[in-house]
């Protein structure tokens, strides 16, 4: 039943645990303030608990770090630590001997933190190095801090009653909470309609501050109840602890408050986080328990349009010393999906994510897995990025999936990755750039049951030889197809998912999406040019994403078809990279008959002397307008065949939005490598999920970028020649709310 709390004890008596979140090893961790100690404790209430080193050290605050261990704050100690899953303390005095207080991962891979008395906002790396921010307000009291979805900390000056926000380079914005007063705000937490949201202790309330600093307050029913601790929900709401009242609250978006009562009186609930089972977890600081709070179980069926869910995460993840063969979890929790779905429906799940080497020889694998009702993890789909041939040059690689989900069965989704063979001493990493890191993400959109997706697939893998460059051959005309007959007109989203690389240096491979309309010729619809010219056996996680109209009454059928980019005598190009079963290659076909929004050019694009950090509008002719007759959430990609006409600099694509004729602001971006080799197109795809408002008019645009300062230096978008050029495409689809 939601809301129904379950309670642990913890073994030491008078812990006075604080806050507690959840740890790469699927345990949940807190800190214990009292008592000197950081715990764990197993989603079945077993606790394991550690001494802090420093003597009255204090620990106060505890999150996940991006290297996989715990990282804590000693408020009494000056001092944070980094904890191991086994409990090994590694301790880092700050160059203040201040009071570090609350803890995050920020957006650039660091630790950011709180210093309470030294009035300061602190970033550490994973080795220790700390370096302070002072904050412009003096004896603000900072406290609760968190990354928001602007690529910015967020945090609460709970002294003066202000919210504010620093850049990763220590540039503070301060806003003014509508009611000011000492202690007003306490904690903050980023929610999933991208805003910030946090208590106000001392006025019984839960507010929430856009990215512009605008704020909306909400009452909580119970008087004097002690708004505390909050966080993200697995459900779209967020969650808050009652210290006074002891009580657990939840609030919707739209400003809807629920409250559970607290089993035991007096317990002071505190930290509260979403646990590895996908319920919420808080610590009792004077019930001395640890505390299990059933949430619902998150909305995912689809209704008369698809519904969609996403998890993204803007730091950069690294892997080290790869066996080849084990498939460890990108972002632990962070990039899960959960799903308890009402109706037995197919769900279209695509992964995202910038994938390169720090060392030469070894490619980047990234997978789709699934635990179904709490069992083994089964590897869905995936795909080999290309390493093999350079360093440091990313493939914005997808891999895509369909699968088809029980009625009340529960379902988790994860991300995982490893090389494509043993890698002792090398690393791998997911997300590019200097940070905040271009976005990963995995995102779920599942269909109405009278409409699934055609999805067919193969794990075979193909090769073609002495293609001459200009026939598009048939990759696997008894597999590789989808025939529909649309009742109604509507728009029909098409996409193609596969590993493409080639055996001889100097040619690259050309993937089509045709149609044949009422029998007639194969017509193609869109393609890619997946890169090769620059090295072998380096495969490209190639993606076409585009939108077909589909008129009622007549019979489609769609195919894949393949080509070398010239004529390639004595050499073979390949689909379906690894040992076997190769990576999947995929066509997808989703009939939609709502509004579906999209532009595309075939024209080819260059950008000469990009400086590295200005985004350049591709083109105006390729922007999507869309005016929402109702609130909704939409799914919006862009795809895109880039490549460099000068070896060691990479190609950025982003996709910005204007709501009612506001400032562009960057939704998503992905970094398309050129750094090892000139003319090698990466058919880079990049998808995020934006909320969109009744009545307001959103103008989405693609822009691009060099990844640093490029003078002289040419890049390019759309591939082929002479024209009509590879398709560039930007689409927006409304989905659910």
């Amino acid at each position: 039943m939601t809301g129904a709390i379950t309670e642990y004890p913890i073994t030491t008596a008078a812990a006075r645990p604080t806050l507690i979140t959840t740890g790469s090893d699927g345990n949940l961790w807190f800190v214990e303030e009292g008592a000197n100690k950081v715990a764990k404790i197993t989603t079945a209430g077993v606790v394991t608990e550690y001494d802090v080193p420093t003597y009255g050290g204090s620990p106060y605050s505890i999150v996940a770090g991006p290297d996989g261990n715990l990282w804590v704050t000693e408020l009494g100690g000056g001092k944070i630590a980094r904890v191991t899953t086994a409990g090994a303390f590694t301790e880092f005095a700050t160059p203040t001997s201040g009071s570090p207080a609350v803890i995050t991962v920020g957006p650039d891979g660091n630790l950011w933190f709180t210093d309470e008395t030294a009035n300061t906002v602190d970033k550490a790396t994973t080795a220790g190095a700390i370096v302070e921010y002072p904050i412009p307000t003096t004896f603000s009291a900072p406290l609760g801090i968190t990354a928001g979805p602007d690529g910015k900390l967020w945090f609460v000056e709970s002294n003066p009653g202000k919210v504010a926000k620093v850049t990763t380079s220590g540039a503070f914005t301060e806003y003014q909470s509508p009611v000011s007063g000492i202690f007003e705000a306490q904690f903050i937490a980023a929610g999933p309609d991208g805003n910030l949201w946090f208590n106000e202790y001392g006025v019984n309330k839960v507010a929430k501050v856009t990215t512009a600093g605008v704020f909306t307050e909400y009452p909580i029913t119970t008087a004097a109840s002690g708004t505390s601790f909050i966080t993200a929900g697995p459900d779209g709401n967020l969650w808050f602890t009652e210290s006074n009242a002891d009580k657990v609250g939840v609030i919707t978006t739209a400003g809807t408050v629920t409250e559970y009562p607290v089993p035991t009186a007096s317990s002071t609930p505190a930290g509260i986080t979403t646990g590895p089972d996908n319920n919420l977890w808080f610590v009792e600081f004077d019930g001395n328990k640890v505390g299990q709070v059933l949430a619902a179980p998150p909305s995912c069926t689809a209704g008369a349009v698809p519904a969609v869910r996403s998890a993204v995460a803007t730091q950069q993840f690294s892997l080290a010393g790869s066996n080849g063969s084990s498939w460890a979890e990108i972002g632990s929790e962070n990039l899960r999906l959960y799903c308890t779905p009402t109706a037995t429906q197919q769900t279209l799940l695509t992964a995202n994510a910038d994938l390169f080497t720090a060392n030469a020889g070894f490619n980047q694998d990234i997978g789709i897995f699934v635990s179904h009702n709490g069992g083994l993890d089964q590897l869905l789909a995936w795909k080999e990025s290309g390493g093999f041939a350079g360093t440091f040059s990313p493939n914005a690689a997808s891999a895509q999936v369909v699968y088809t989900m029980t009625s009340g069965d529960s379902y988790v989704f994860k991300l995982k990755w490893k090389t494509n063979k043993p890698a002792g001493g090398a690393t791998i990493y997911a997300g590019a750039g200097n940070g905040p890191y271009s976005p990963t993400s995995l995102i779920a959109q599942t269909f109405p049951t009278a409409t699934p997706p055609n999805f067919n697939s193969s794990t075979i893998q193909y090769p073609l030889a002495n293609s001459d460059g200009s026939t598009w051959q048939n990759i696997d005309a008894a597999a590789l197809f989808s025939t529909i007959t649309p009742a109604a007109s509507a728009s029909a989203t098409l996409t193609a998912n596969v590993d493409l690389f080639t055996g001889k240096a100097g040619f690259n491979q050309d993937i089509g999406i045709f149609v044949s309309d009422n029998a007639g010729a194969d017509t193609l619809v869109a393609w890619k040019e997946s890169g090769g010219f620059a090295g072998t056996f380096s495969p490209n996680a190639a993606f076409i994403k585009t939108i077909y109209p589909a008129v009622a009454g007549h019979t489609y059928v769609f195919k894949l078809k393949w080509k070398t980019n010239k004529p390639a005598a004595g050499a073979t190009i390949y689909a379906g990279a690894g040992n076997g079963p190769y990576s999947p290659t995929s066509l997808r076909v989703s009939l939609f008959t709502g509004d579906t929004f999209s532009n595309s050019s075939t024209t080819q694009y260059h950008l000469t002397g990009s400086n590295g950090v200005t985004w350049t509008p591709i083109d105006a002719a390729t922007n999507v307008t869309v005016t929402q007759g109702v609130s909704t959430n939409s799914v919006v990609g862009a795809n895109v065949d880039l490549f460099t006409a000068n070896a060691g600099f990479n190609q950025d694509i982003a996709i910005f939005v204007s709501d009612n004729g506001g400032a562009d602001v960057l939704l998503a971006w992905k970094e398309s490598g050129g750094f090892a080799g000139t003319f090698s197109p990466n058919a880079a795809f990049v998808q995020t999920t934006l909320q969109m408002t009744t009545g307001h008019t959103y103008v989405f645009k693609l822009k691009w970028k060099t990844n640093k300062n490029a003078p002289g230096a040419t890049i390019y978008a759309a591939a082929g020649g002479p024209a009509p050029f590879s398709n560039t495409w930007l689409t927006v689809e409304p989905t659910d709310f």
